[in-house]
């Protein structure tokens, strides 16, 4: 059972990076976007 719970520990691991790394790039979209509207004024 060892396998099963350090497999399940690397899932998660992943996951988390996962959703970090998706909410870096939705605030780089963000100030992106604030940027270009701020250019286009």
């Amino acid at each position: 059972m060892a396998f099963l719970d350090d497999f399940g520990k690397k899932l998660t691991q992943v996951g988390e990076g996962a959703v970090n790394k998706t909410k870096e790039v939705a605030g780089i979209t963000k100030l992106t976007a604030s940027i270009n509207s701020a250019n286009n004024k």
